[in-house]
């Protein structure tokens, strides 16, 4: 199963749970000044929750950038040499403007695509919204 096939069912709960959001579309961004060695990074929507992949290292992460109350979140999937899909997360509930929260070490095969989400959460169980995505990373 493809990972686009697997979070089709993803993006089409978040787009009914986002009152107001006109499109849920990726959007690649360039990285941040000063920021050497990311390969892909995206924004929610409003700009409040940021995240970035970093091939070296295989590593992920993810800022709150708004004082708004909710957590940052990032995900990240891709699929194994042998076709197996994998996910991770990692949150940031530590409050806006605070520092990068990292998931490290996943020894993705090299080649693989990865597909980058971020969301806003409210409380570490609660659900997902605002959220944006990119597909621009590779391992």
């Amino acid at each position: 199963m493809t990972i686009r096939r697997r979070l089709a069912p993803l993006a089409a709960t978040t787009a009914l749970a986002i009152s107001g959001l006109t499109a849920l579309t990726p959007a690649a961004h360039a990285a941040p000044a000063g920021a050497e060695g990311v390969d892909s990074h995206v924004y929610t929507p409003d700009r409040c929750g940021e995240a970035r992949w970093i091939s070296s290292g295989d590593k992920f992460g993810v800022r709150d950038d708004c004082a708004d109350g909710y957590r940052a979140v990032a995900y990240v999937y891709w699929s194994g040499s042998d076709g197996t899909p994998y996910s991770a997360e990692v949150q940031d509930a530590n409050g806006a403007g605070s520092t990068w929260e990292y998931n490290n070490n996943h020894n993705m095969p090299e080649g693989a695509v990865i597909e980058l989400w971020v969301c806003l959460r409210n409380g570490a169980n609660g659900a997902d919204f605002r959220c944006n995505f990119d597909t621009s990373g590779v391992a």
